[in-house]
């Protein structure tokens, strides 16, 4: 699962980079899309990154990895269905903020940006 996650986590900060090197990327919070694969992610995410600040507060790390751990299918669902870079602008946006939440909340556990691999 870590090795997945990580893939799932360098592939949203790699087109998160791309974008940005295009202009600025979107602000604010992600809306919950209408499309299952997105609003599983987003709904999984609103979980899990509650869960992960409680648990890195506790110090149970364990239990933080859990939490990340259980973002795993929705994120490679959301990869394998879900077309990011959507030619409706409002979708895009939107999906660039998911990207930006799945970002945000792994490095409360880590920073995967210094794991190689």
């Amino acid at each position: 699962d870590g090795e997945n996650l990580l893939a799932g986590y360098k592939r949203a900060a790699n087109i998160l980079k791309a974008e940005a090197k295009k202009g600025e990327l979107p602000s604010g919070d992600a809306n919950r899309p209408k499309d299952k694969h997105g609003a599983a992610l987003f709904d999984a995410l609103k979980i899990a990154k509650p869960a992960i600040t409680d648990a890195v507060g506790q110090e149970d790390y364990s239990k933080a990895l859990t939490s990340l751990a259980n973002l795993r299918a929705p994120i490679d669902a959301f990869f394998t269905h879900t077309q990011i870079i959507a030619d409706d602008d409002a979708v895009r946006a939107n999906n660039l903020r998911l990207l930006n939440l799945i970002s945000d909340t792994s490095r409360q556990i880590a920073d995967f940006e210094a794991i190689q691999g």
